[in-house]
């Protein structure tokens, strides 16, 4: 989703940035799913301009969005109706990732 930080797990969460834009087949979406191909713009501010893409990572690499038990209560709080089976088994992956209890 536009706005969305993301981060490198393998590298000790290192946040590279935020997700400015998104496109899939050459347009401009809103979010993605997780297994799409996806072009991904990231912005990022000051503290991030000496992480780059092809020293710190690449296109292997896997990245996250960021979560806190804060993003999750709100996920739960506001978009449950939107949040699919698999984006709650999703999330359970990503607490133990990030040691959310």
């Amino acid at each position: 989703r536009v706005g969305t930080p993301l981060c490198l797990p393998d590298k000790d969460n290192l946040c590279i940035g935020r997700v400015l834009g998104i496109e899939k087949d050459r347009k401009s979406v809103k979010s993605a799913r997780t297994g799409e191909s996806v072009c991904v713009k990231i912005e990022q501010n000051t503290a991030q301009q000496h992480i780059l893409y092809g020293r710190h990572f690449d296109h292997t690499s896997l990245l996250y969005s960021a979560v806190t038990r804060g993003s999750i209560d709100v996920l739960k709080e506001l978009y449950k109706d939107e949040m699919k089976k698999e984006d709650w088994e999703l999330i359970i992956g990503m607490k133990k990732v990030f040691n959310i209890s």
